[in-house]
This record gives structure tokens, C-alpha cells and sequence, in this order.
């Protein structure tokens, strides 16, 4: 049975509980498409923190299998050439003077290096060549200064010595002759500087190398539809014109950082006035004419699709890209994990070769006031230029972090399914259970995660589906916890005025332990009603019946409450109420027992000052029985109170109305006997047939002292011994009269008949019952059962 109303309890909660979290489920799935900016930053995080376990895990694996950290620089198909502080306490301070960084290029190309990417930005003329000092001693003070005798150095004979007035010359030179690659910023503020419109004294303006690509759309997209994607630049500020022409590589520096500042991803290519340019990093790839690379970085193609750029294909090799054109970085590590190669000391011939050979080469620099830093989810401190060695890299090793487009749909399912799985958990399992199980998957996904980056190097964002499980778990608790609150509030409100506190909590906690709706169970009902209340009503006003009933009741009440009873109900000056339901009471006969005889003893006290105050005295009859009944909500389907009906609730009553017919205070039927008799004396009262009943019953009453203690009373020992005597001659003048002995019973009813007691009457009906048998003794079918024709 309470299998039946835990289950029916739980039906009750799931309908909303369901509801609720496939509402949480869809709302989650419209937050992941709705790309928030605060959750994108959360899920920023939860990359990073994902790519430092990633990152840590593979350095271990690393270091157990080559504790050689040179040779592990060594691996790497890219390096640094840094121009340091050592440098320039060497050669001065910075700007050099382009000719140091035209002699650099050609040492790092006779070094055999793949290409050179040049991670600074001449945006002006050197103020250190020969021909802008000429023009500026003309300019200020009117000075003609001529130059005359230049020869080529004796390192470098090929030198034009009329190229030697200028040194931007030189190092055009040099870059066009070295397979370098020099770099531009891009703007995209449209309060862009006019940087790029200025000639800087030359007549020319700068040239930016563009990507040489084909485009391949897919259906549903145009080979057009590409700078509709891409990032958009609307100015740029550029080399000066004489180092950045037609015959020069170029490519763009920007790393374009998140909002939060981290630098997670980078565009491979930006879109300025219709035309794709290239980033540094590619450009600088594309131009390698290293030929030991296993893949063929050249006839690059770019792929498209309706959702955006899909990736960039070469010729065996692809790299995935997102919907701009950017690509995740895979970091190698914190700052100062390439290779780093001062630039002082290669123009100072003290470096090794190998270091150089067949890498491709980024000039930048680390020295005070002079890097560029870029915060990576493994370093907040971390060099640009390494930027755009990791970039290298990443595509030369295809050694990527992928989110291919199947991400997103999958991320979809998962939120779909750890939605509903939550929801699922929490209508049907309880709040420990559903708290494991919450806490276990959240931990599988998360590691799911990880172990995917580790090892395929697939980025599969867990925040959403985490999000679900969380908003799942907590919403729905808080429904499930307010639905559960507004049964108790129901309970406590219902049940508070009729049972005992502890019952209400009972019923609060264990609520699977009742049943509102109506179940048929074994209970003791008590009745009890004030004798001649009509009389005494007569004599008073109705505002003092309502006192006297209200000072009646409270003390009744209480103590059937205190006694896990149930009250049922106030009719007129009578009482009921019954035990063992809403919930179980262990022992209800003996409690309702117990109950009854402490009201009837507080009521002897409580008549006293009635008494006093209202003239009248008080005198109640109590009837107890118990039996299997119907209880539950009785009534209409607006109006209804939780009762009992049945049989046994209509025994009770009569035995109640016997109360004033025998002269007794209390009556229960043989049911009601209790096992433990010590502090309670039980009399037979008769074996009556009730008003509307077939079957005869065996009737009792009781007496009792309050306490164990008041056996230490001298007085009440004897009056309970006395007591006890009495009873005795009285059980056994019944068993003579229902051995058709009336003669003997006659005699001890007589004899019991004189003692002044609260049992007179009692004596009295038998004895008149005795005296009627002696002279008219029944028949033979006379079985002691004495039919009582009214209420």
C-alpha cells in the first residue's frame, strides 16, 4: 500500500517536474544559438582550462620519452630570431639602421633558412641613411652635404655603392633577394589613420602582396560570398613604398584577441576593399623555398560553404578554419618555447647553423619597450611573434585544435540529452541519487572533453550540455523542493488543529505514509458528549455556553492531540476523534485508552471550577471501540472534511450513549482491552446487543491511577486495594449471574448496591436484573445478552 501512494506521490510531482525541465532543455538549446556574449567568455574559459590539461598531459608523456630540451627545440619547424637586450647594448639602441637589418637577412638566408618573416613595421624612412641626412641638414639649416668615394663593403661586393645612400634600398634589396616576408597592420577603426596614403618621400605608393587563391564554394555560396565572412580592414598602415613593392612578400601582423584578451584564435586571411590578404604567419609559409617540407604549401584554396569559410586547402595539406577565416591555435607551450636566436650574435657569427637551417624564421623582439605581448591560455605574457611560429607550426605539422562544423550539432544533442536525462533522474529518482548521477556525468563529459583534445585534438565545447545539467539539477530541485513545500504547507494547514505537532511532521516527512483520498484501515474512535448539556444550556447565557465549551474543549483536545489522536470533528458538545490515521500509530488502542481516562480524571478538576464559575457541574460519557473503517476526504466536491465512517464508528457512538445508561463515565468494547493492565483496572460492564446491530458485544469500563508514582501514597493504596475487592466481588456476582445463579448474584449486587460510588447505578441494574430472574427465571436460549432499544 505504500509502494502504491509513494508511487502515486511521485506521478504527482513528475508532470511538472518534466514540463519544467524540457522548458530548462529548450531555453538552453536557444541560449546556445543565441551566442551570448558573458556565456561565450564562460566557454572562453572552459577552453582554456581544458587546453592546460591538455597541454600538461602531453608535456609529461613528452618528458618521459626525451629529457633533452635542446633537442626538443630542435623539433620545431620554426624559430626566433630576437632581437635582445644583449643585441642591442651590441649594436645600439633601436631603430638599427636598416643596412644591420639588411646584412641580418642575408646571414639568416646563407644559414639555410626556409623563409624569414619580418615581425616589424617600417612605416617610415631610415633616418640613419646617408640620403635623409643630406635631405634633413638641407631642409633645417640650408646645408649642401655631398658624399663621395662609396664603395661596396668587401663582404658584400654586389652592392650598388650608389645604393648605399640609402639604406631602405639596401634592405629592399635584401628581402626580395632572401625569400622574406615583411609585415603590415591592418586598421579596423574607422577613424583609421592615413598612414598608407602617405608616400613618406617616395613616389610610390606601398604595395601589399595579396593571396593568390582560388575560392571553391559549395552549393547554396558564391566564390563572392567570401567577404561577406571574412574580417573587413578599412585602412592599413604600411611599409614605406620603396621596401614594399610588387616584387616584395608581405603579409598582415594582427592577432585578433577575444573580448576577454586572449588570444585563442588568429585569421589566416582579411578582406580590405574586395581583395583577400594574407596573415604574416601564411604568407611567410607560402614563400618558403625550402624544399625538405613533406607537404607543398603552394596553390592554396580557400573552401566556402553557406555557413562560412570551411577551411584552406594546399595541395596535401588542409587546416580547418572557423566561419572568418581563423584558426585555432594549438600552443606549444608558454612564452619562450621556440627556439630563440639573438640577432646580435648572428650578426656577430656566433650562433649555430642548425638552429637556422631549414626553418622558417621570425624576426621580432623580447627587449624592454620593444616586444609585443599577447596574453594564451598558457601564458598571460606571451611574445607575439611566437604567435605567428606557433601558426607555422600548427600547419607545417598539421598538428591543429579542430572544431569541425559536426561540433555544433553535436553540442546541440548533448545539451538535448543531459537535459533530459536530468529531468528524467529527477522525476523519478530521489535527490542523492539524481546528485551522484549529476555530478558522475558532469565529470564524464568534462573528461570526455579533455581526452578529446588530447588525443584527436577536437574541441567540443562542454558548456552547454554542463549548463543544462546544472540548470536541470537546480531548477527542477527548486520546483520539485516548492511543490513538496506547498504539500506540507497543505498538510500542516490541514492537519495542525486536529493533531499532534510531531503527527504534522510526521506527516510532512513521510507523507507516502497516509492517504488523503480514502484507504480502509484499522482505527480507534472516541466519542464523548457532556450529560444533560441541554439543561445546563437553559441556564445559561449563549455567551457563557460558548466559554464553558470553549474552556471544555481545550483541554480535551490537547490531550487526545498529545496523545496522537486525530480530531475529527465538534458536534454541538460532543467529540470525536480517532487514531492510527492519517498515519500509522503504533499501540492506538492503548493511547485513545489512555487518552480517555486522563480527560475524564482532568474533567473532575475542570467540574470544580465550573462550579464556581457557571453554577453547573459537568459530567461526560466517553465510548471507545475499534475496527477496520473508511477514512479520508468524505464530502462534495466542493465542500469536505477528512473523516472516518464505517460500522465501527457507529458502535462507538452507541457505546458512548451506554455511558449515561449505566452510570459510568467510560465504556469500549473487549477489543479495546489492553495487554498491559498495571496502572489501569479493567470491569466488565456487559454483554449488550446496540440499537441497530445484530451482534452482541462484550462492554468494559476502566479505572486508574495517574501515575506509578501515586502507588507511594498510603491513601491511594488503599483506595486501589479497596478498589480491587470491590471488582473482585463484582466479576464474581456476574459470573453467578450468567450461570443462572441469580439468587448469589442477587445477594453481592446487594451488598455492592450500598457502596456510594460513581458504580452504583451499575449495581443497581443488576440487582434489579437479579431479583427480576429469581422470580421469573428466563428460558433455556437466554444468553445473558441485554438488547438496548435506544441510542
Amino acid at each position: 500500500m505504500n509502494k502504491l501512494k509513494r508511487e502515486g506521490k511521485a506521478k504527482k510531482l513528475r508532470f511538472p517536474v518534466i514540463a519544467s525541465g524540457l522548458l530548462i532543455t529548450i531555453l538552453t538549446t536557444t541560449l546556445y544559438i543565441s551566442d551570448i556574449e558573458f556565456l561565450r567568455l564562460i566557454d572562453n574559459r572552459l577552453y582554456d582550462l581544458c587546453i592546460k590539461i591538455a597541454f600538461t598531459s602531453n608535456s609529461n608523456r613528452e618528458h618521459l620519452i626525451d629529457n633533452d630540451k635542446q633537442n626538443s627545440k630542435n623539433s620545431y619547424t620554426s624559430a626566433i630570431v630576437d632581437i635582445d637586450e644583449y643585441s642591442l647594448r651590441t649594436f645600439g639602441q633601436w631603430p638599427w639602421s636598416r643596412y644591420n637589418i639588411a646584412k641580418l637577412l642575408h646571414k639568416i638566408d646563407d644559414a639555410g633558412a626556409a623563409s624569414v618573416g619580418i615581425d616589424i613595421l617600417f612605416s617610415e624612412p631610415d633616418r640613419t641613411s646617408l640620403i635623409q641626412i643630406q635631405k634633413a641638414l638641407k631642409d633645417e639649416f640650408n646645408i649642401d652635404v655631398t658624399f663621395s668615394n662609396l664603395s661596396a663593403p668587401a663582404s658584400n661586393t654586389n652592392i650598388d655603392p650608389l645604393k648605399l645612400m640609402d639604406n631602405d634600398i639596401l634592405l629592399a634589396q635584401a628581402i626580395n633577394q632572401t625569400s622574406s616576408t615583411l609585415g603590415y597592420y591592418f586598421n579596423f577603426n574607422n577613424n583609421a589613420l592615413e598612414s598608407s596614403k602617405q608616400n613618406f618621400g617616395y613616389n610610390s605608393r606601398p604595395y601589399l602582396s595579396p593571396l593568390s587563391t582560388n575560392i571553391v564554394s559549395k552549393s547554396g555560396s558564391t566564390p563572392s560570398d567570401i567577404f561577406g565572412y571574412l574580417f573587413k580592414a578599412v585602412d592599413a598602415i604600411s611599409p614605406i613604398s620603396v621596401l614594399s613593392n610588387k616584387d616584395t612578400n608581405t603579409g598582415f601582423m594582427n592577432t585578433l584577441a577575444d573580448s576577454d584578451g586572449l588570444l585563442r584564435r588568429t585569421p589566416l586571411f582579411i578582406s580590405w576593399n574586395e581583395t583577400i590578404y594574407p596573415q604574416l604567419a601564411l604568407s611567410t609559409l607560402l614563400n618558403s623555398n625550402d624544399e625538405r617540407h613533406q607537404i607543398n604549401f603552394s596553390n592554396p584554396t580557400i573552401k566556402i560553404s553557406s555557413n562560412g569559410v570551411e577551411a584552406i586547402q594546399f595541395n596535401n595539406a588542409s587546416v580547418h578554419l572557423d566561419r572568418n577565416g581563423s584558426m585555432l591555435l594549438n600552443y606549444r607551450g608558454p612564452a619562450y618555447t621556440f627556439p630563440y636566436i639573438s640577432a646580435g650574435k648572428i650578426l656577430q657569427n656566433d650562433f649555430r647553423k642548425e638552429d637556422l637551417e631549414g626553418k622558417i624564421i621570425f624576426l621580432g623582439s623580447s627587449a624592454a619597450g620593444l616586444k609585443d605581448i599577447r596574453m594564451s591560455p598558457l601564458d598571460h605574457n606571451f611574445p607575439g611573434v611566437e604567435v605567428h611560429a606557433t601558426i607555422v607550426d600548427n600547419i607545417i605539422k598539421g598538428d591543429f585544435i579542430l572544431k569541425p562544423d559536426w561540433t555544433s550539432a553535436l553540442e546541440v544533442l548533448l545539451t538535448i540529452l543531459c537535459g533530459t536525462i536530468t529531468t528524467l533522474l529527477i522525476g523519478w529518482a530521489g535527490a542523492w541519487l539524481t546528485l551522484i548521477l549529476t555530478i558522475s556525468l558532469s565529470t564524464i563529459i568534462f573528461i570526455t572533453t579533455v581526452w578529446g583534445v588530447i588525443t584527436n585534438h577536437i574541441w567540443v565545447s562542454p558548456l552547454f550540455p554542463l549548463l543544462a545539467l546544472m540548470l536541470n539539477f537546480s531548477i527542477l530541485n527548486l520546483v520539485k523542493y516548492g511543490l513538496s513545500e506547498k504539500d506540507k504547507k497543505f498538510y500542516r494547514s490541514a492537519f495542525s488543529h486536529y493533531v499532534s505537532k510531531s503527527v504534522v511532521n510526521q506527516i510532512i516527512e513521510s507523507p507516502e505514509t497516509f492517504n488523503l483520498e480514502g484507504e480502509e484501515k484499522e482505527i480507534t474512535i472516541f466519542f464523548s458528549d457532556i450529560r444533560n448539556f441541554s439543561s445546563i444550556s437553559e441556564t445559561l447565557s449563549p455567551s457563557q455556553v460558548s466559554r464553558l465549551l470553549h474552556n471544555y474543549f481545550t483541554p480535551v483536545t490537547r490531550m487526545i492531540i498529545d496523545h496522537k489522536g486525530t480530531l475529527d470533528k465538534f458536534i454541538g458538545d460532543a467529540i470525536m476523534c480517532f487514531w492510527n490515521a492519517p498515519i500509522n500509530v503504533e499501540n492506538h488502542k492503548e493511547l485513545a485508552l489512555n487518552a480517555a481516562i486522563k480527560i475524564l480524571k482532568t474533567l473532575e478538576e475542570l467540574s470544580i471550577s465550573f462550579e464556581k464559575e457557571y453554577g453547573v457541574k459537568i459530567k461526560t460519557g466517553v465510548g471507545l471501540h475499534s475496527g477496520v473503517c473508511r477514512v479520508g476526504n468524505m464530502g462534495s466536491a466542493d465542500l469536505f472534511d477528512y473523516t472516518a465512517i464505517g460500522d465501527h464508528v457507529n458502535i462507538a457512538s452507541r457505546l458512548e450513549g451506554l455511558t449515561k445508561f449505566y452510570g459510568i463515565d467510560i465504556i469500549f468494547s473487549e477489543i479495546m482491552i489492553p495487554n498491559e493492565v498495571e496502572y489501569i483496572l479493567i470491569q466488565y460492564v456487559d454483554r449488550v446487543r446496540v440499537k441497530g446491530k445484530t451482534e452482541p458485544l462484550n462492554i468494559y469500563t476502566a479505572h486508574s491511577v495517574k501515575t506509578s508514582d501515586d502507588y507511594s501514597n498510603s491513601t491511594i493504596q488503599i483506595e486501589l486495594e479497596t478498589i480491587k475487592m470491590e471488582l473482585g466481588r463484582y466479576h464474581h456476582a456476574i459470573e453467578q449471574y450468567q450461570n443462572r445463579d441469580f439468587r448469589g448474584a442477587f445477594e453481592i449486587f446487594s451488598e455492592l448496591d450500598e457502596t456510594q460510588n460513581g458504580r452504583k447505578k451499575l449495581y443497581s441494574i443488576y440487582k434489579q436484573r437479579a431479583w427480576e430472574f429469581m422470580n421469573a427465571p428466563p428460558d433455556k436460549r437466554w444468553d445473558g445478552v441485554f438488547n438496548h432499544s435506544s441510542k
